[in-house]
């Protein structure tokens, strides 16, 4: 099945899921959704919270119950309002700044002989010198951060903000010199956040901070209550090995996602066996059905990327698939009695299309190496021919604009 972005991906699989079952295909028990990274799950959840469809996450938490998104969001409440202490408490240390738990065991106990916010008794000890230098000098440090996020939160929208938090608290940094898959897969779920907040400020007139904050607490509330028996099953393909359900949903199979992104090293051909493995490992789950999606477009840390469709599906025997799309209508069918797009069905595409090199312009999506810059994905084009320019976000989440005839952007 083939739609436009993972938001219509989702919805699709939740109203298939509703039909199905309403048709007397097996109970919710019988379905299982299954996705490459764990960051996925997001979008997945929204939909299917929304429309009151109760899941499970199997070897994994709710997305808004991972400790990386519970630390940002602990920043970004104490930016909102400086007198949460939970959030104080959360983020003090996190990541590590040598503040340790005594330090902070004695904070809360000045704060409430005081009577005030841990925010505010943390200042005040400092002044009244309540701890040696070391300790009020990284406390000071600490609390001068947040005094700067709050007058940049006043500067910037909710997703640049969002960025800077990471970068000024140098959470991300953190993170990324762990070089560990944890720490990798926790960026990716930090990555998705931002995809949150970019679909939060396109539904809303009014995308304030506050106002995000306060629908992620009644998501909170949500998730905290009892699972029901009879839900869906939500996992990572890693996991899925060994378990069968009757019907089964592979989503996002796009190149860069399923299979992801190539290495740069010798072992680019075992890694790739080992992705395909993992494909065939999650459709032989399925006993009775199987749904294959993928989505045109995807955001990274909320911008539009564009991929082609994964290369393992091409793989699969024509025969034995029945392609569907959201897209477009076969050419065959008359405007005047298109159907809906549900209801779209046609030959299973030919992938090639996606990697036509007719042109020697670049594309949305194109992944390029610059020989200053390294390694990027397309996001942007402007004008075509020896007139064009791309704008490229790199590894890094810099973007750089180009003009292509002398930005010397090698094709990857």
């Amino acid at each position: 099945r083939e739609e436009r972005s993972e938001y219509e991906e989702a919805r699709w699989i939740v109203r298939q899921i509703q039909t199905l079952v309403s048709e007397g295909e097996g109970s919710l028990n019988d379905y299982a959704i299954f996705y490459r990274t764990n960051a996925q799950s997001r979008v997945l959840e929204e939909l299917l919270r929304t429309n009151s469809v109760p899941y499970k996450i199997v070897g994994g938490v709710r997305f808004y119950e991972r400790m990386e998104i519970k630390d940002v969001l602990g920043y970004l409440k104490l930016t909102v309002n400086p007198s949460d202490d939970m959030a104080f408490k959360r983020v003090i240390n996190t990541p590590t700044r040598g503040i340790g738990k005594t330090t902070v065991e004695k904070l809360e106990e000045f704060s409430m002989q005081e009577k005030l916010s841990l925010t505010e008794a943390a200042a005040k000890a400092c002044d009244q010198r309540l701890f040696n230098a070391g300790t009020t000098s990284k406390i000071r440090k600490f609390l001068s951060l947040l005094d700067d996020l709050r007058e940049l939160e006043k500067e910037h929208n909710m997703l640049d903000f969002y960025q800077l938090v990471l970068e000024k608290s140098l959470y991300l940094q953190s993170l990324k010199v762990e070089e560990s898959i944890e720490a990798k897969a926790r960026i990716e779920n930090l990555e998705e956040f931002s995809n949150a907040m970019t679909q939060f400020m396109k539904e809303r007139t009014e995308a304030t901070l506050q106002n995000f904050l306060e629908e992620m607490a009644l998501v909170s509330d949500i998730d905290s209550l009892d699972e029901e028996v009879n839900s869906v099953t939500l996992m990572t393909l890693h996991i899925s090995k060994g378990l069968e359900y009757p019907i089964v949903f592979i989503v996002g199979l796009e190149e860069n996602l399923f299979p992801s992104s190539r290495p740069s090293d010798e072992d680019e051909e075992s890694s790739m066996e080992e992705e395909r493995r993992l494909a065939y490992v999650g459709m032989t789950r399925a006993r009775e059905k199987l749904f294959l999606t993928y989505a045109r477009s995807r955001r990274v840390w909320g911008q539009e990327q564009f991929n082609p469709p994964s290369r393992f599906l091409k793989e699969i025997p024509q025969d034995l698939v029945q392609f569907t799309s959201a897209i477009e209508a076969p050419k065959f069918i008359s405007r005047m009695t298109r159907p809906a797009p549900e209801d779209i069905s046609q030959d299973f595409p030919d992938y090639d299309e996606f990697h036509d090199n007719e042109s020697s312009d670049f594309r949305k999506g194109m992944k390029v190496r610059h020989p200053t810059f390294g390694v990027g994905s397309i996001f942007d084009t402007e004008g075509s021919g020896e007139q064009q320019k791309v704008s490229v976000l790199f590894s890094d989440q810099t973007i750089k604009k180009f003009v292509t005839k002398y930005a010397r952007l090698e094709r990857l």
